[in-house]
C-alpha cells in the first residue's frame, strides 16, 4: 500500500492522492468509508494502521467463509448428483 510505503500514517504526514500516485476509485472509497484511509482535510489523506490491520483481518475471515460456503454447495451438489438412495 502506497500509504505505508511512503510513511503516510499520521495526520501530520498526510499527502494528496497526486503525491501518492493513486486515484480515487472504488477501493479508495471503500477504505475511506471503513476509516482505513483518513481524510486530513485539504485533499490530504493518511493511513490509519490499526484500522488497516482490522480491515485485512476481517477480509481474510470473509474470504474463508466464502470458500467454506462454496465447498458446502459443491458437496451438496455432489451428494445429490451421485444418486444416493435413502
Amino acid at each position: 500500500m502506497k500509504f505505508k510505503e511512503s510513511g503516510t500514517t499520521t495526520f501530520n504526514l498526510a499527502k494528496t492522492l497526486n503525491e501518492l500516485g493513486i486515484f480515487r476509485g472504488f477501493l479508495f472509497n471503500r477504505l475511506l468509508s471503513k476509516n482505513v484511509i483518513i481524510d486530513a482535510g485539504s485533499e490530504r489523506y493518511f493511513l490509519n494502521e490499526d484500522n488497516y490491520i482490522i480491515f485485512r483481518k476481517n477480509r481474510r475471515v470473509r474470504i474463508i467463509l466464502i470458500i467454506l460456503f462454496l465447498l458446502s454447495i459443491i458437496a451438496i451438489i455432489d451428494f445429490i448428483s451421485s444418486n444416493h438412495h435413502w
